[in-house]
């Protein structure tokens, strides 16, 4: 019970559960004699692997704190508060517990990735292959501190990156593939679970940071804007493989419910910067059709808005009248092509009568200037009710409006691709219908 007081106590402060056997061996270190060497080292190393395992460092700070206060040098070497102090405990622990290469080559993968310096770190993973699932979590764990780090640059680092995430996509695919042939074992982690790699990805904070043109990049944001196009990389190409394992990881939902969460974040910004909505972009093809129409929202991002639109239209998404308004809403010079196939495409599921087609004249040409490109939207809905003969009542009135307006905007239409086009449908409209 006294160590789970302890806990508890620790808890107040940190706001985080620690487990009891950490506590214990705390308590117990502190009557290790004095002669006896290794002792504060062996500490700052399993306080480490603690922290890998998922323990809060925010209470092995307290514990700490509270079994040895007064002691600089291991408050100092154990906390991992960020990349620049984990890489320079790992330069300190490294000088004292390890002779030569040949020595850290013997050690497990584990202990050689979260336990090299940055200096000798890409020789051995590159020499190494990961073999169980702890070696992956302690990849990505080192990863997240070099991605924090502010003293090394994405340029110095990018090639240690891009091999990290070699290895970790090349594990999930050979275990992806051993699981064709093998029961899954309780004893296996899923990997795809966001815990074990969502600190590596950029998240509000770091988008908050870019919030207006003139905000600078630190070494850490570049780090996880780069890591985070990466990992949709490596999920994105194991995603055939990993719909056959629905049991075991969900479709990756995890990485698109954490797309889904960054969109969210973006509805509170007055500004995104193009990085990041190029990055996002890349990343919707997990997510759902409401989430993807719900991107239409977001008038200050026109990169990711774009990109949702060729989306839809790739992926055939039925597109009610309420949401085909939005799509006129952001429709621009980038776009218009892309929008206006919905209509060709037959995306839209609602009858294209010419009821709808006066009501969006009228709205175009009460503002040409701003609502310029959806004349080529309205085209096309021209085009698809020249054929039908539905009794329309409003089609007269269309007639007559499209003349007037025509007549009246002719020098304009006729001096640039669209409005030539548009007075092309409303000709054919006319010959169609023998008026």
């Amino acid at each position: 019970m006294k160590y789970l007081d302890i806990c508890q106590e620790i808890k107040k402060v940190s706001n985080n559960l620690l487990s009891p056997l950490i506590v214990a061996i705390f308590e117990q270190s502190v009557f290790a004699k004095e002669e006896v060497s290794g002792v504060k080292l062996w500490l700052q190393i399993l306080s480490r692997y603690f922290i890998i395992l998922g323990e809060s460092d925010k209470s092995i700070d307290q514990l700490i704190k509270k079994y040895y206060s007064n002691d600089k040098e291991l408050n100092e070497s154990i906390i991992l508060k960020s990349g620049a102090d984990y890489e320079q405990n790992i330069l300190k622990s490294f000088k004292l517990m390890y002779s030569n290469d040949v020595d850290m080559e013997e050690r497990s993968y584990l202990e050689m990735v979260t336990s090299s310096p940055i200096s000798k770190l890409k020789k051995y993973i590159y020499s190494r292959i990961p073999t169980a699932d702890i070696d992956i979590v302690g990849l990505l764990v080192r990863l997240r501190y070099i991605v924090e780090d502010e003293s090394t640059s994405l340029d110095s680092m990018q090639e240690l990156i891009n091999l990290c995430m070699s290895k970790f996509g090349n594990y999930l695919i050979q275990k992806l593939d051993d699981l064709e042939e093998n029961e899954i074992s309780l004893r296996n982690l899923n990997l795809l679970r966001s815990k074990y790699w969502i600190s590596n990805l950029i998240d509000k904070s770091t988008i908050s940071s870019l919030s207006s043109s003139s905000s600078s990049m630190t070494n850490s944001t570049a780090k996880k804007l780069y890591i985070t196009g990466l990992f949709n990389e490596v999920f994105l190409s194991i995603d055939d493989t990993i719909s056959s394992h629905v049991d075991y990881i969900d479709k990756a939902e995890p990485f698109a419910n954490y797309v889904k969460s960054i969109l969210e974040d973006l509805k509170a910004l007055d500004y995104v910067s193009e990085n990041v909505q190029s990055l996002l972009g890349n990343c919707l093809w997990k997510i759902d059709d409401s989430t993807l129409l719900n991107c239409l929202t977001l008038k200050n991002c026109p990169i990711l808005i774009n990109k949702a639109i060729k989306l839809c239209l790739k992926n055939s998404i039925s597109i009610s009248y309420e949401e085909f308004k939005l799509f006129l809403g952001v429709i621009s010079s980038e776009n218009y092509d892309d929008i206006s196939s919905l209509v060709v495409n037959n995306n839209v599921q609602f009858k294209v009568s010419s009821e709808l087609c006066l009501n969006l004249a009228q709205v175009i040409f009460k503002d040409l200037e701003n609502e310029f490109y959806s004349l080529s939207v309205l085209s096309q809905m021209i085009h698809k009710i020249k054929n039908k003969d539905d009794g329309d009542s409003t089609f007269v009135k269309l007639i007559e409006f499209l003349n007037e307006i025509s007549i009246k905007n002719s020098d304009f239409l006729l001096n640039n691709d669209i409005g030539f086009k548009f007075l092309n449908e409303i000709v054919n409209l006319q010959i169609s219908k023998c008026l």
